[in-house]
């Protein structure tokens, strides 16, 4: 198993193992909270292996940009997982 770090851009880290970044970002999502910065997942090696970028206006339902944002109304929302 590898581990990858977890930077939820607040100064807060976290560590998941998994074999593949894919296995974990369901787990890494239920952990999300407004921080109003992207998370970023780092490897072992601290090579970016995923990334959520938060965007700080309202989700607009009508661009369908998104199959599962984790939308904070008003304040933002974090957009689909983009996987190197």
């Amino acid at each position: 198993m590898k581990k990858f770090i977890v930077d939820y851009g607040n100064c807060c880290e976290n560590v998941f193992e998994a074999d593949f970044v894919e296995d974990i970002l369901d787990d890494i999502d239920e952990t999300i909270t407004y921080t109003g910065n992207s998370v970023i997942v780092k490897d072992e090696n601290g090579r970016e292996a995923a990334r959520r970028n938060f965007n700080s206006v309202a989700y607009d339902e009508n661009e369908d940009c998104c199959e599962n944002c984790i939308n904070f109304g008003s304040f933002g929302f974090y957009d689909d997982w983009m996987i190197d």
